[in-house]
């Protein structure tokens, strides 16, 4: 091109990987030499060719780092606890609702034993299950079914014992093998407490109506009965 620096030899290699062109090489001058040999050629090729691949990996890595921070961000952000368990029942991944309920930090999480983090109990006062066998959470990795625990309790690694709704969902590859398991772990001592306050309403309600002198019975809007004191009976 005009105004270009004066060339004896030039020697151009395109950068390409899997049909992909991502630059271009060029040497111009060797030294010593009238031009470029076939050899020089050759090597430049096979530079190019590594280059072009190396490039791809990278923006390759780059879009599965941004995608890996995209979606730990959304993990990160939402209130349930997440944790991620390897096929040998090893904790990969805890977010930070996660560590929050369980008493433990997230990056003294990772590698452990799910049993060791989580820790099902039949009550909040019964001995923590360990045993393979009769632990659902390990069952569950273990057959690759599943299991939902809508009113468990698990003794947390700071020696609380909290209510829970526990989910486990089994990541199974094509050929049915179980390759681990996503945990959902959901604090429900607000709930219980509702739940709680409202038996204890009705039952001061039930024990008015059994003492009055009148019929009472309640119904819904379909007719059911909900409620009748023992003088209606």
């Amino acid at each position: 091109p005009a105004h270009h620096p004066s060339m004896q030899s030039f020697l151009g290699v395109s950068i390409r990987a899997h049909g992909r062109v991502f630059g271009r090489i060029y040497l111009t001058n060797k030294q010593g030499v009238d031009a470029f040999t076939p050899l020089d050629e050759i090597v430049i090729d096979t530079l190019a060719s590594h280059a072009g691949v190396a490039i791809e990996d990278g923006q390759f890595l780059s879009r599965v780092k941004a995608a890996e921070a995209k979606y730990r961000l959304l993990l990160e952000s939402t209130g349930e606890g997440l944790i991620g368990v390897d096929g040998q029942g090893r904790c990969t991944f805890l977010n930070r609702a996660a560590g929050l309920l369980l008493g433990v930090a997230q990056e003294e999480a990772l590698g452990r034993s799910v049993q060791e983090l989580v820790r099902y109990r039949e009550d909040a006062d019964g001995p923590s299950r360990r045993e393979p066998d009769s632990d659902p959470i390990a069952l569950a990795i273990r057959t690759g079914l599943g299991a939902k625990l809508i009113d468990a309790v698990v003794a947390t690694c700071d020696g609380r014992s909290v209510p829970v709704e526990l989910s486990i969902r089994p990541l199974v590859d094509d050929g049915g093998v179980c390759l681990g398991a996503v945990m959902t772990v959901i604090d429900i001592t607000d709930r219980k407490r509702r739940e709680a306050a409202l038996q204890e309403s009705e039952q001061r309600l039930r024990a008015i109506l059994d003492n009055t002198t009148a019929v009472v019975y309640i119904k819904d809007s379909e007719g059911r009965y909900l409620m009748i004191n023992r003088r209606y009976e």
